[in-house]
């Protein structure tokens, strides 16, 4: 079980790309629109 203590927050760039932020890690994602 895991314990959200922190804020995570998403950013979105332009061309459906972002990550989300949580402490110090990050994690980056892209989104395709269909």
């Amino acid at each position: 079980m895991y314990i959200f203590d922190q804020i995570i927050i998403i950013v979105f760039f332009g061309g459906g790309k972002g990550y989300v932020t949580c402490g110090s890690r990050n994690i980056y994602f892209s989104i395709k629109k269909t």
